[in-house]
């Protein structure tokens, strides 16, 4: 990015074809304008798991677990509106619609992209990825939880 061959535009991005220059031409909602020969599309469509449907989904709605959560700002405004599973992001545990923790039950990875960034980054050998360390994270809580109890 710094030598300038790679451009990253913002949000809403917009592509066209230019065959009177042989490249795309693209705009953003910040009035980028480019025209490139290659095209890189490495956008991550919006997560919604109103999509999901079956028996867990209807079950986690019943007890409350899966709803709506509006995350508001650190002004206070209302900002990011969640649909699916509220998480503590320290140790990846539900919050019920009380705001408590459930005991014993974790959610990661994907599903928490708004709020967590770079979930969708797969794991692989010789590289300690933040799904790796979510996983490890809730791996070492649940063990210690384990021999506390026994």
């Amino acid at each position: 990015m710094e030598a300038g061959v790679v451009k990253i535009l913002g949000p809403e991005i917009k592509v066209e074809n230019s065959p009177r220059k042989k490249c795309f031409f693209a705009t953003s909602i910040f009035k980028e304008k480019i025209y490139s020969e290659t095209l890189l599309e490495a956008r991550l469509p919006k997560i919604d798991l109103s999509l999901f449907d079956g028996d867990l989904r209807e079950n986690l709605k019943k007890r409350g677990w899966f709803r709506k959560t509006v995350i508001k700002k650190s002004n206070g405004n209302e900002g990011l509106i969640l649909d699916g599973v509220l998480i503590n992001k320290r140790n990846f545990q539900v919050i019920d619609k009380n705001g408590q923790e459930i005991s014993g039950l974790y959610s990661f990875g994907i599903p928490h992209e708004p709020l967590i960034w770079f979930t969708t980054i797969l794991p692989r050998q010789g590289v300690n990825t933040i799904i790796q360390k979510e996983s490890a994270k809730i791996s070492r809580d649940i063990f210690k939880k384990t021999i506390m109890d026994s």
